[in-house]
């Protein structure tokens, strides 16, 4: 109805050949948890989710498998979850084999909560996302496992972003808190990293007044590329 709703998708494997399309506000899309998965069965060639929100507020995505079967579709716009909107929350969700798994952009005030990211180039990714929180996700083997770019205000607390290229990283943000998290590959030994990856890492000289604190980050320390009045207290990287 106009007014919104709840949909749940039940048991089983299902091959999807167009995104899932979420036009109005209020809606809760539900899965099963790990027996409901939504397999990507077509090549996107403009920024797409197999779930797909666009500018829809108070909306919530959770308990999915969602498959971007990048060995066939692995294009740069296969996204698992794609949202833009407000008060919003994307939770329980496992997110693998996509060039984005969860993607949220021009919004604010939304949840990303309890995921699990894994074989994306991004893990979870933010794009002008403001006033946001995520937090105890799991992103792992990603090139990427949070990226922030151009998203302010934002908290990133105690996730666990191991044997990613980069753990976290952001661009041209500003008066973020990225605390309690987890960011190291292999058994956290400097010999584990390559110049190119790092554990947390603020890219460029557009971040500013972000605090990095009490973060676990075994192996390299973190790296704050330029920017203004950026703190970084009590990371354990020795």
């Amino acid at each position: 109805p106009s007014a919104g709703g709840e949909i749940i998708i039940l048991d089983g494997t299902y091959s999807i050949t167009a995104k899932i399309s979420v036009t109005k506000n209020n809606v809760n899309i539900k899965g099963n948890g790990n027996s409901t998965v939504l397999k990507r069965m077509w090549d996107s060639t403009a920024n797409e989710g197999i779930i797909n929100l666009d500018s829809v507020d108070n909306y919530k995505i959770s308990d999915f498998c969602i498959d971007g079967n990048d060995t066939l579709y692995p294009a740069e716009f296969n996204y698992g979850i794609y949202a833009r909107g407000e008060g919003g929350v994307v939770t329980n969700n496992i997110c693998k084999n996509s060039d984005v798994g969860i993607f949220l952009s021009n919004g604010r005030n939304n949840t990303i909560l309890g995921n699990m990211c894994y074989n994306n180039v991004y893990g979870i990714y933010t794009g002008y996302e403001d006033d946001s929180v995520i937090t105890n996700n799991k992103c792992a083997s990603n090139t990427h496992g949070i990226t922030l770019n151009n998203s302010n205000n934002n908290t990133i607390l105690g996730n666990v972003c191991n044997h990613n290229a980069a753990g976290i990283d952001l661009s041209s943000s500003s008066r973020n808190v990225i605390s309690g998290n987890t960011c190291t590959r292999g058994t956290g030994l400097t010999s584990d990293y390559i110049a190119e990856q790092y554990t947390i890492a603020l890219f460029g000289t557009n971040n500013n007044n972000n605090l990095i604190s009490s973060n676990m980050c075994l192996g390299k320390a973190v790296a704050i590329g330029g920017g203004t009045s950026n703190t970084s207290v009590n990371n354990k990287f020795e």
